[in-house]
């Protein structure tokens, strides 16, 4: 971001010279450009440290560390300005540490990190202006932890992840046009959680919680026209949540479930014009349900649990015409599936093939829809009903 830092600055410096004892407190403010202030607190003896940094004006850098052993450290930064970085981080055995920082203008990095050994800390990020960009970390073994981040403008970027995360809270809140979201939860994660907010139009989510998941969720709420989300719970996942709520037209949403998945719930809600929702249930999952709910015209629909996904349904409703729901369920053993569609000119597909004790039970009502329900196997149940004239309905077992 910048290839030389002339110290051209005002600085008042109120340090305590990293003496070793408790409570040490370090303050700079700057004002200028181009200025560069570093400050290290590290002694396993010191608890209660606290570094304050406030830069004013353009292409500054600063950078605050509290390493080894941290009780009770504190990060507090300030930039107001265009082109500025700042750098915090908090490491090796992190208990009651927080980071707090703050930008004004454009083009500023903010980079926080809390490592190995998290308990009970906290980071709380914010920018204001254009093309922003934030990256935060809490691991390895993140507990009782959080983060929080809100990005208010356009373009911005954050990219944030705990790892080993046991009762750890994220929640980012964004803005602003073409914003985007990056953020994930791995390794034997357990009772966390990620939300992520975004108002505007043209965003991009993704959330993921991998490896050993449990019961934990994640929340996705998207405001504005033609955005994207997309939700990984994956690898030995067990009774965990994921939901995502879009508002507006030409959204795209997909919820993705694999690799071992035991009582997963997936929800996608969509208001609005040619929206798409995708729930993807797959590899040895059993008790898993997928709920979609779109409302508008040009919707599509579409859900599978494949396979050996037993035990596990799947519920759809439509409201308004020329909608589409997708089902697919193959290969497993007690599944059901339910869809709903009310308007006109809609159509409903659900596949159930190579199952024992499957159920199928969908509703139109309107004018001009149509359903296609196929089973194979033994012990199959299929229900379709149809309200309004020009309808058509097919049930092959």
């Amino acid at each position: 971001m910048r290839t030389s830092i002339p110290l051209i600055s005002l600085v008042t410096a109120l340090s305590s010279q990293y003496s070793i004892a408790d409570n040490n407190s370090t303050t700079v403010i700057q004002q200028g450009v181009g200025n560069m202030v570093t400050i290290d607190q590290s002694d396993p003896t010191v608890n209660n440290s606290v570094i304050t940094l406030s830069q004013s004006g353009n292409n500054n850098l600063q950078e605050a560390t509290q390493d080894t052993d941290i009780d009770t450290g504190i990060i507090t930064q300030t930039q107001i300005g265009d082109n500025n970085e700042a750098i915090a981080e908090q490491a090796s055995q992190v208990t009651n540490g927080i980071i707090t920082n703050t930008q004004v203008g454009d083009g500023n990095e903010i980079l926080a990190r809390q490592v190995n050994d998290l308990t009970d800390s906290s980071i709380t990020l914010s920018q204001i202006g254009d093309d922003n960009l934030i990256q935060t970390t809490q691991g390895s073994s993140t507990e009782l932890s959080v983060i929080n981040i809100q990005q208010q403008g356009d373009s911005n970027l954050v990219d944030f992840g705990q790892e080993g995360s046991l009762l750890a809270f994220a929640t980012m809140v964004q803005q602003g046009q073409m914003n985007s979201v990056n953020s994930d939860q791995d390794s034997n994660v357990e009772l966390s959680e990620i939300a992520i907010q975004q108002i505007g139009d043209m965003n991009f989510a993704l959330a993921g919680q991998l490896i050993s998941n449990m019961f934990s969720t994640i929340n996705t709420t998207q405001i504005g026209d033609g955005n994207s989300s997309s939700v990984l719970q994956v690898n030995d996942v067990d009774s965990s949540y994921a939901t995502t709520f879009q508002f507006g037209d030409d959204n795209v949403a997909r919820i993705r479930h694999f690799d071992q998945v035991i009582g997963q719930e997936a929800e996608i809600s969509q208001v609005g014009d040619s929206n798409d929702a995708t729930i993807n249930q797959r590899d040895l999952s059993t008790f898993n349900s997928a709920t979609a709910s779109q409302t508008g015209e040009q919707n599509r629909g579409e859900t599978s649990q494949l396979p050996q996904t037993h035990f596990s349904m799947v519920t759809t409703n439509q409201a308004g015409t020329l909608n589409e729901i997708d089902i697919l369920q193959e290969s497993a053993t007690n599944v059901s599936a339910t869809s709903i569609q009310d308007g006109t000119q809609n159509v409903t597909t659900i596949d159930q093939m190579s199952n024992l004790f499957s159920n199928a039970a969908t509703t139109q009502v309107g004018t001009l829809n149509m359903i296609t329900v196929s089973q194979s196997n033994n012990s199959q149940t299929a229900t379709a009903t149809q309200t309004g004239s020009g309808n058509v309905g097919s049930i092959i077992q």
